[in-house]
This record gives C-alpha cells, structure tokens and sequence, in this order.
C-alpha cells in the first residue's frame, strides 16, 4: 500500500499535466486490493485533493487540481512513516494505526450541516440546494399507497374480485 502510494504521488509530480496519472480507478484489481479496500487509504487519497467521481458506470478518484508542494510533503511524511515501520514488527493493523496517528484526519475533515427538513447532513455548499429540492418534497401532500395488486387485476376477470371484502376473522 505504501509503495503504491508512493508511486501514484511521485507520477504525479514528475507529470503534474497527464491526467491519466491524476486518475485512479476503483475497479481496477491492483488499486482495489493494494489501496482501495482500505478506508484510511481512501482518506488519505482524498486529503491529498483526490475527489470521488462517476465516469459511467465506473467510479475514479481523480486530481483535478495538482498541489506540488502537497504532493512533495506527502513523500516526504511517507518516507518517515516507513522508516518508523522499517525500525519496528508491527501487525498490519499496527501499522494502519500508526499510519492513521501520523496523519491526523479529523483535522482535514469537513463539518456536515443537517438538513433542516430531513436532518440528513451535507457538505456546507450543498446544503442549500438539497434544502431546496427537500422542502419542496415535504411541503407535498403525502401520496396514496400503491397498490399492484389494484393495477394488475384491472381490466382482467378478476377485477370484480377486488370491490369484495373479505369478512375479518373474529
């Protein structure tokens, strides 16, 4: 995993304009068992200005904006992480830990703002357009049930079945 970042930071700062070095994809099977079915690794991607994006069906993180001192500073803290994994026999899950007490994610976290209708919560410039669209779906009457049954046995001989009640057990 370590490598790996690594080699996607030091591609990146020698063609900081080649945008298929700015461009990871979930699915291919190296970035997905080597670095993707880690969420810390994930933030840490995102922390360095790696955003999700949907192309199609298929989900990238991408670089849009390329930071070069962000970058050099990440090697930089990479290089010291493994040589602290280098003097000590950690287990895999020390070694996450230590990676995640070196880097302090919640510093670089955004704040959520609930909704004020729903309480789901938002980054802060897209809450006021989910807001929006959300006040718009509760001022609505709430609508009628669905019913399938009602709708396949129309039109079929089975249809006067349907105004017949059942008499309720006692």
């Amino acid at each position: 995993c370590l490598a790996r970042f690594k080699q996607f930071f030091c591609n990146i700062v020698k063609n900081p304009d080649e945008i298929k070095y700015r461009t990871l994809r979930f699915e291919n099977p190296v970035f997905r068992n080597e670095v993707g079915k880690f969420k810390t690794a994930i933030d840490l991607l995102r922390l360095c200005g790696f955003k999700g994006v949907k192309k199609g069906e298929l989900k990238h993180l991408v670089m849009k904006e390329v930071n070069i001192e962000q970058l050099e500073t990440a090697l930089i803290e990479l290089d010291q992480y493994e040589e602290k994994m280098n003097q000590k026999e950690l287990t895999f899950n020390e070694q996450l830990q230590l990676l995640e007490d070196s880097v302090d994610l919640k510093e670089h976290q955004q704040v959520l703002i609930p909704c004020r209708f729903c309480e789901r919560k938002f980054l802060p410039d897209r809450v006021t357009k989910h807001e929006g669209i959300c006040q718009k779906v509760v001022s609505q009457r709430p609508r009628k049930a669905y019913d399938g049954k009602v709708h396949r046995l129309r039109g079929t001989d089975f249809e006067s079945s349907l105004r017949k009640k059942l008499p309720t057990p006692k």
